[in-house]
């Protein structure tokens, strides 16, 4: 079983990130399109607008990056979980918490998370928008969804890392492995969705 992660309405918490050096998107591996979200490289600066506690283990932003909690990282790391290809360190510009007593806030790390899987957009059961066009059979480069789920995807899950952006629909997935391992030593990863009952529609 694959979960898709937080999305911006579950989310704890919502990070922005700056910094002068920025690289470029990745490019599609067969179109050679934009993919994603211009990329910020050290030194990095964020602000974090808090929505509940406790943080979860990959607050919603920024752009394709996840940040992670530094316990969670080294969780991740010490156990042996793939998917993770950079990690760069943030510094805490400002804190605001909204609706929610403040509380000391972890560590977070700035990771950036491996391009992998394609959602079959027939197997879930996308609806396009009407004058919506997509020529790459890979990135879906210019297709605009205003429907889908559940999420299914080309390839079989033991050809993908343990946690993943898919090439053509931004969403940030994990294989069961991690999300029951996370669990079970104490983490918190209720905002993590099955895959099988993820919908998601452009009308609420």
């Amino acid at each position: 079983m694959l979960y898709v992660g937080e999305q911006n309405g579950s989310s704890t918490a919502y990070i922005a990130t700056e910094s002068d050096l920025i690289e470029d998107v990745e490019l599609c591996p067969e179109c050679g399109g934009f993919v994603g979200m211009l990329r910020v490289l050290p030194p990095i600066t964020y602000e974090i607008e808090v929505y509940r506690f406790p943080l979860t283990t990959t607050p919603s932003g920024p752009g394709d990056e996840v940040a992670m909690p530094s316990d969670f990282l080294t969780f991740f790391q010490t156990r042996g979980f793939s998917g993770i290809n950079a990690v760069y360190p943030m510094h805490l510009r400002k804190a605001k918490f909204i609706e929610v007593r403040q509380f000391p806030l972890p560590e977070l790390i700035l990771t950036r998370v491996q391009r992998a899987g394609r959602v079959d957009s027939v197997a879930s059961k996308t609806i396009w928008e009407e004058r919506s066009r997509y020529r790459c059979g890979t990135c879906e480069g210019n297709g605009i969804r205003e429907k889908y789920g559940p999420i299914v995807l080309r390839e079989s899950h033991e050809e993908l890392p343990d946690i993943f952006r898919c090439w053509n629909l931004n969403l940030l997935m994990a294989s069961s492995r991690l999300i029951e391992s996370a669990i079970e030593s104490g983490f918190d990863m209720s905002t993590w969705v099955p895959a099988n009952t993820y919908r998601y529609s452009a009308y609420g």
